[in-house]
């Protein structure tokens, strides 16, 4: 695995924030959004409704480079990148994913964006943008591996039926002052379209979920407060390493309660680069090795749950009292903000707290 030095990091972000550009979000010829333009922040530089492998726009974020040069989130399939996605007590069909799946089906961003999203006065309004999606229904076994998943693998069977939900999917980038460039804010909501529509479990919805370049390969979840937190790897039970090429693949992990998950190039004491993703109340984390396409069939996935862990039966049996407490059952629109820093690891501590103190971040579960 590649190892980024902080000289190097420090040298090349330097060079980057000197150099870039007040913009607004670039809306490309092919209808991709790149918000601050084609160098985002200086630091973090993000495309939107981009292509994926299938050939497709996909309205999550396709491709996510930091300094520049090195990709955190590849492009790859509509079921991968970087989104929001929910499950609910109907099962399977009702798995609303906010990119669409990995065959190729997405649902249309038509006109509900703002391409110039500015909800906090003091973040420029070239620093967001802000998608509204109805995700589609899914069709195929998600219980099965990819390669047995006719759903995945099989030919497109026609248009796909739009799912009973609504899903806002926003992006504000830090610009160097309250909100620094290391870090980036996720404003996500959803909302049932109608009354009848199955309930979304929060504990089974991914707020936000990665599928990472596999040079991020170092697993690490965190202890404390975010002005002294510590870093922990999340080691393999069977292996015993915190590596997650060395997991078995497409076999999550879970980390109970936690308020981050963080992937790194290297072990802590090489000071590698890491992507971090923070809630500030405690919920289920989710990291594993997973199977993408054929060019890129290794991916990194890490994720932040909606709510706490419990310990169901199954799935869809935690929280049986719905509510919406940890669960969706009504119409309202149900928002919830996350953090997201890059950078070496005490960068991306100071990053979280530096920007918790500027942003109310959804701190409980009933949001």
């Amino acid at each position: 695995m590649s190892v980024i030095s902080s000289v190097r990091w420090s040298a090349v972000l330097a060079t980057l924030v000197h150099a870039v550009s007040v913009l607004a979000t670039e809306l490309t010829p092919q209808g991709a959004f790149l918000p601050g333009g084609s160098m985002g922040n200086g630091v973090i530089q993000i495309e939107m409704n981009g292509l994926v492998v299938n050939g497709v726009a996909s309205p999550m974020i396709t491709e996510m480079r930091v300094g520049g040069s090195l990709v955190v989130v590849p492009r790859e399939n509509a079921g991968a990148g970087f989104q929001l996605t929910s499950r609910s007590e109907g099962g399977n069909k009702y798995n609303p994913t906010l990119g669409g799946d990995c065959v190729g089906r997405t649902p249309p961003l038509g006109v509900n964006y703002i391409q110039n999203f500015q909800p906090l006065d003091f973040l420029p309004a070239q620093n967001g943008t802000l998608f509204g999606v109805q995700p589609l229904l899914y069709q195929g076994d998600q219980t099965a591996l990819p390669g047995d998943d006719p759903g995945c693998t099989g030919p497109v069977l026609g248009q796909v039926a739009p799912a009973p939900y609504f899903f806002h999917f926003g992006v504000l980038l830090g610009d160097g002052n309250r909100v620094p460039r290391e870090a980036m804010l996720l404003a996500m909501a959803i909302n049932k379209l109608s009354p009848d529509a199955p309930h979304l479990s929060k504990y089974l919805t991914e707020a936000p979920a990665m599928f990472l370049n596999q040079t991020f390969a170092y697993a690490y979840t965190a202890l404390g407060r975010p002005q002294d937190m510590v870093f922990v790897p999340l080691r393999d039970a069977v292996t015993g390493s915190n590596n997650v090429m060395t997991w078995q693949r497409n076999f999550l992990r879970e980390v109970r309660t936690t308020s981050l998950v963080m992937q790194c190039t290297g072990e802590l004491a090489s000071n590698p680069v890491c992507v971090a993703i923070y809630s500030a109340f405690g919920v289920k984390g989710l990291i594993g090795r997973r199977e993408g396409s054929a060019n890129l069939p290794d991916l990194v996935y890490m994720a932040l749950t909606g709510a706490p862990a419990c310990n169901p039966v199954t799935d869809l049996t935690c929280n049986l009292i719905k509510d919406n407490t940890n669960w969706i059952v009504d119409s309202a629109i149900h928002t919830i903000t996350r953090i997201v820093a890059v950078g070496t690891p005490d960068t991306i501590r100071a990053a979280i707290v530096q920007t918790a103190n500027a942003v109310p971040i959804t701190s409980a579960v009933g949001w």
